[in-house]
């Protein structure tokens, strides 16, 4: 623990350390309410860009500082690799690439459950989404972007 900082809970605004998903002090998931900077704990307006006390943005930064355990992806991805992998095995991509376990296995899962009621037309379908959403994640990897848990080609 000697690494971990202390944060600021988004709901409550009582400090927490950095590796909380959860404030024990109001119960509130980080970044699911706003309403205090991350940064410093200053109050949050609804529709505030900017923390007016450190500068930093409240809605931005957080998912960068706090979810960066799941999502902060280093170096660069080979999109056509993870295409091609995609298109075999579509959660793998996410697991091995993106930071995306949860998703990764969902995907792994789902054609095996959908391949019992339509084998051919559902393998296809996954392998084109798996391809193409490793394609667009890539991308957005090399470009710097960090990706969410659930973040698919789609997202903004």
């Amino acid at each position: 623990m000697e690494n971990s900082q202390s944060i600021y809970c988004t709901n409550c605004g009582k400090e927490i350390n950095e590796a909380a998903e959860i404030c024990t002090s109001c119960g509130v998931r980080q970044g699911k309410i706003i309403n205090h900077c991350y940064s410093c704990g200053n109050e949050i307006g609804p529709n505030q860009e900017l923390c007016l006390q450190c500068g930093v943005n409240p809605r931005k930064l957080k998912r960068a500082s706090i979810m960066a355990k799941e999502t902060t992806v280093s170096g660069a991805v080979n999109v056509t690799v993870a295409t091609i992998v995609g298109a075999l095995i579509p959660g793998l991509p996410p697991i091995l690439w993106y930071g995306q376990k949860t998703k990764g296995i969902a995907l792994i899962i789902a054609p095996i459950i959908c391949g019992v009621l339509l084998p051919v037309v559902s393998n296809i379908a996954f392998s084109i989404f798996g391809a193409v959403d490793a394609y667009q994640l890539g991308k957005r990897i090399n470009q710097g972007e960090s990706l969410e848990e659930w973040t698919f080609f789609w997202n903004k």
